[in-house]
């Protein structure tokens, strides 16, 4: 695979920037589920510390 970005071919870049992007939702999906989890594992322990 040629990685520089000068000799690549017009379709060569952008699959690689269409992978880039899919790579990049995926990311900042697994981001959000993180906070989530985060948010509602705080939440369960303000909970829990107020009973």
């Amino acid at each position: 695979m040629d990685t520089n970005v000068q000799t690549m071919s017009k379709d060569s870049l952008l699959d690689t920037l269409s992978v880039l992007d899919k790579a990049e939702r995926i990311y900042e999906g697994a981001l959000e589920k993180k906070r989530a989890i985060s948010d509602n594992w705080q939440q369960h322990l303000y909970d829990a510390a107020d009973k």
